[in-house]
């Protein structure tokens, strides 16, 4: 035990004095470079300043003599060269200029390169201004028409809420029995799903003894926690979207393991998935427990049941980015973050009211994270289909979806061993900066597709006609098979999500086709089935402590915010990093603490909108199922 202590001491010795004398080469490097980021005082210079416009420049280096090239020159070559830096060869800068001056040209790009010209003159750099955009003290954003009508629905909504909430309370005070007979009349039963204190109720009274025999409690924790380390790894690329004052940390921090393995994040949706098919599996077997037979005709009412629940608080954020958010503030970081999105809503959001809008990424996403709630529902039609077609013989499910999923394995194998492939997608400093995603393919393919979710939702349905047909029987009876379940639990979750940020990112392994294409085809199988697995688990009654902390009541409740939070948290934080004036100082604790805030705005702005929004459409909907019973 020593000699291990020992051991491992002394690696963490040698490592940290390789990289403290890496350190005073790396600073030498960014010291003999331009600087990358650098921004003028934004409101000084419109507001404070007559006849100025604020200029965002991206200047592209050149040597000025190609054949007898700079050390300066040398050295940016050098960096740019590695995807994991920045491309230094790019600068980054906001100019604060005067519209009017003497011996200037009227061209404000022209103007631009005179200056950095003669300022990189001694380096042996020339300079071309790549892009350019800038702002005057009045806005480019003028609130319209749109905007008015979207704020009056909003206000009238909220105004409506209010007086009703308030006059069924008054109403319930004075004759309660009056009220009862009321709710459960046609007009009732719809005006009751909007009182605010009923759905207070609804939302916070969690009794474990109210738990059906088909519900799993340990989902909602496992719903919960999931949610909020999405949310956390958002935020942190969001963070690292805008210009820094030490870019190197972004450079170091896809080599280290606390920030790099958001690198295949992506996988920890495959959970949403699994819960959604799962679930699905239970109510479609449940229904048909009782009544023997599925109609079409309730088949699409089921189908638009979710679309009913899912939609408003959809729409109403769409709205929001399509109007008003962008009218929040203004700053050099701003347009970037919100106005880039305000352009693809104002033209897109459609798309994403029909959940279709994942088959158009190639010039931006509406919600950057909304793909996941078009693949969602897309793959929930699917399976209603599926599960509508062998309704007369449920156990085909686990053939049919075993054959799914080997399918998709076999032939993603092919494809990525054909494509030479990557194995996911690597958050390097330049496809995080001002989050452009949208011309990645790696993005486009393994995240937003579809068919990339499918092993989740297949496993997911899997499991859930397994829980099904083994709910009343104990199954797991021996010690043996209690250690099998959580060995491969604990093994299969961490195997699948980090083997391939210590595979990218190490630096001790070189790219290996087989490699890539093997991992990029089951990873997902494995982690789904890990989860699926401990799910399962702890619905036999295994799990100790662990199934204790995910059954906590308070998760029950912040497991329904979860959808909210979920739909709101990258407007969080994007107007969180677009309102800052310069390039902070960034740190992990400076990092931890935008987190902090991300997540607890997220979940109480959700509180409301799930209250007011969400809850009442969710209701009205499971009423009307059970009308359809």
């Amino acid at each position: 035990m020593c000699f291990k202590l020992f051991v491992l001491c002394l690696v963490k010795t040698t490592v940290l004095i390789k990289l403290t004398e890496a350190i005073p080469e790396i600073n030498k490097d960014y010291d003999l470079m331009p600087q990358l980021f650098k921004f003028d005082d934004f409101y000084q210079c419109l507001y404070r300043q007559e006849d100025t416009s604020y200029c965002l420049v991206s200047i592209k280096l050149n040597p000025e003599n190609p054949a007898n090239t700079t050390k300066v020159w040398n050295v940016i070559k050098d960096v740019s060269s590695n995807t994991d830096n920045y491309r230094h060869d790019l600068l980054r800068h906001g100019l604060c200029l005067p519209n009017h001056c003497e011996h200037c040209s009227a061209n404000f790009s022209q103007r631009v390169e005179q200056i950095y010209d003669e300022k990189f003159k001694n380096l042996g750099l020339v300079t071309t201004v790549d892009k350019i955009r800038c702002e005057t003290k009045n806005s480019d954003y003028v609130v319209g028409k749109l905007d008015y009508i979207l704020a009056i629905l909003a206000a009238s909504g909220f105004v409506f809420v209010v007086t009703l909430s308030f006059a069924l309370e008054l109403f319930k005070y004075q004759s309660s029995e009056k009220y009862d007979t009321f709710s459960k009349t046609g007009v009732g039963h719809i005006l009751t799903c909007f009182s605010v204190s009923q759905n207070w109720k609804i939302l916070t009274k969690i009794n474990p003894k109210d738990y059906k025999s088909d519900f799993v409690p340990s989902m909602q924790g496992v719903r919960f926690i999931c949610s909020v380390w999405i949310i956390y790894v958002h935020t942190a690329i969001v963070t690292l979207a805008i210009p820094l004052a030490n870019p190197e940390y972004t450079e170091e921090a896809v080599h280290r393991v606390l920030t790099s393995y958001h690198s295949n994040g992506g996988v920890l949706v495959q959970i949403f998935f699994v819960l959604s098919s799962w679930l699905l599996v239970v109510s479609i077997l449940e229904k048909l427990q009782k009544s023997k037979k599925i109609t079409f005709g309730y088949l699409l009412v089921y189908i638009f049941g979710k679309y009913f629940r899912l939609i408003p608080l959809l729409a109403l954020v769409v709205g929001l980015h399509s109007t008003w958010l962008v009218h929040y503030s203004r700053g050099p970081f701003w347009d970037d973050l919100v106005g880039e999105e305000y352009r693809i809503c104002r033209q897109k959001w459609w798309l994403n009211l029909l959940f279709i809008n994942n088959f158009f990424t190639s010039d931006g996403l509406c919600l950057i994270q909304s793909w996941y709630m078009a693949a969602e529902f897309q793959l929930f039609v699917l399976g209603s289909i599926i599960l509508w077609l062998i309704q007369s013989k449920p156990r085909r499910i686990l053939i049919i979806c075993g054959a799914i999923n080997l399918i998709f394995i076999v032939g993603l194998f092919c494809y990525l061993f054909w494509r030479n492939l990557e194995v996911g997608f690597k958050f390097t400093p330049e496809a995080m900066y001002n989050l452009s995603l949208s011309s990645n393919y790696e993005w486009n393919f393994s995240w937003t597709s579809t068919i990339m979710s499918v092993p989740g939702f297949a496993v997911g349905m899997c499991f859930g006609y397994v829980f099904w047909k083994y709910k009343e029987e104990k199954i797991f009876t021996k010690k043996s098979h209690i250690l099998t379940v959580w060995i491969l639990c604990l093994a299969l979750v961490p195997l699948s999500v980090f083997t391939y940020t210590f595979y990218v990112y190490s630096g001790y392994y070189s790219n290996s086709r087989w490699f890539a294409s093997i991992y990029g085809s089951v990873y997902k199988t494995i982690f789904s089935c890990g989860i699926g697995l401990m799910l399962f688990g702890m619905s036999q009654g295994l799990g100790g402590f662990l199934k204790k902390v995910f059954e906590y009541p308070l998760f029950h409740v912040m497991a329904q915010l979860s959808y909210g939070a979920f739909v709101v948290h990258f407007s969080i934080a994007r107007v969180n990093a677009g309102l800052k004036m310069y390039p902070p100082l960034m740190a992990d604790y400076v990092m931890f603490g935008d987190i902090i805030v991300t997540v607890s705005l997220s979940y109480l702005v959700s509180l409301f909108l799930t209250i007011f929004v969400q809850m009442p459409f969710t209701i009205m909907s499971k009423k009307m199922m059970f009308m359809l019973k």
